[in-house]
């Protein structure tokens, strides 16, 4: 933290972005200076993996390797700074990592750094931001390898401030059903009885996820982020690059809210027991902005046949990245 006079910052200042603060920028952090990061041209965000970037190579580019922000020199010496650092953890699957994205620092869990976490991190200038959300990732790599990649609980300290968490679809096996549909029409029938099965296990998992997390990180806030509208309710709308059985689409739609309505049930059950967290909805904002929409400007989530099929575009981790920020 610059200047030795400076008060400590209260945790509500903590999370406002920087912008309403009063500016703390480390002396000698011009253009090719240790602190120094460029900006991409069209976002104006930092990029941590530029060659003046104050980090190394080898944390933006390995598959189970964190990504760190790491303070100045000025700003983390003595036990002052140090009650000062913000430390902000994302944990997730492909839809925290924004898979399908520019900019991929990671091609094992297929990381951007245009993701709706690090877009947060962004917004709010954290001096500690740790990114281990993975592609394919389900609540058992919380506490379990992932290939390369770390148990993703690893990256939770006691003094971290903030985790936010987007897992639930791939224990439901979504994606997966989602290709079994595509080949067999109509499937419903097939495929019901599975997925509602898993649904009471997503459940356990969440609540298991959630307690975990605030044990071992328990002066954080814990955000659940909930998954986006992937089809409209009435799937009569949706042309060739959606090609499923419309009753199908309608199922589908359902199959979203009732996931998200079980974790939103399970965080509102842990608030209940004095656990700090919260679950954030993004269905109910991408309303219309489905993978139907005729016009592609419209849409937040890419169709199924696209490169990323069934996955958030950039202006959908926009908007996830806004709920969440709406949310602290």
């Amino acid at each position: 933290m610059s200047g030795g006079g400076s008060e400590p910052l209260t945790f509500r200042q903590r999370f406002q972005p920087r912008a309403a603060r009063s500016p703390r920028t480390p002396s000698g952090a011009g253009v090719g200076s240790p602190f120094h990061c460029s900006r991409f041209p069209i976002w104006g965000l930092h990029d941590p993996c530029s060659t003046t970037s104050h980090q190394s190579p080898q944390d933006c580019g390995g598959g189970s390797r964190y990504r760190r922000h790491r303070l100045p020199a000025d700003r983390r010496a003595g036990p002052a700074q140090a009650a000062d650092t913000f430390r902000y953890i994302a944990l997730g699957d492909s839809y925290a990592a924004g898979t399908g994205l520019p900019l991929q620092t990671s091609s094992a869990c297929k990381r951007s750094l245009v993701g709706y976490a690090y877009q947060v991190a962004i917004t709010l200038d954290e001096d500690q931001f740790v990114d281990v959300t993975c592609s394919g990732a389900t609540t058992r790599s919380l506490w379990n390898h992932q290939g390369s990649a770390a148990p993703q609980v690893n990256a939770l300290t006691k003094d971290t401030d903030l985790v936010t968490v987007t897992l639930g679809g791939n224990d439901l096996g979504f994606a997966d059903t989602l290709v079994q549909c595509v080949t067999k029409r109509p499937c419903k029938d097939d495929v019901s009885a599975g997925l509602e099965a898993k649904m009471n296990y997503v459940a356990s998992r969440t609540h298991g996820m959630i307690t975990d997390i605030t044990r071992r990180s328990p002066q954080a806030r814990v955000l659940v982020v909930g998954y986006p509208r992937l089809f409209p309710a009435d799937g009569s709308t949706c042309g060739p690059l959606v090609p499923l059985d419309k009753g199908d689409i309608a199922y589908f739609d359902k199959v979203t809210r009732s996931l998200n309505l079980t974790q939103a049930f399970v965080v509102q059950l842990a608030k209940q027991q004095g656990k700090k967290v919260t679950y954030v909805d993004t269905y109910t904002q991408s309303k219309n902005k489905d993978m139907c929409q005729s016009v592609a400007a419209n849409r937040w989530v890419n169709p199924l046949v696209s490169a990323s099929p069934a996955h958030p575009n950039l202006a959908g981790h926009q908007a996830m990245a806004k709920a969440v920020l709406t949310a602290l």
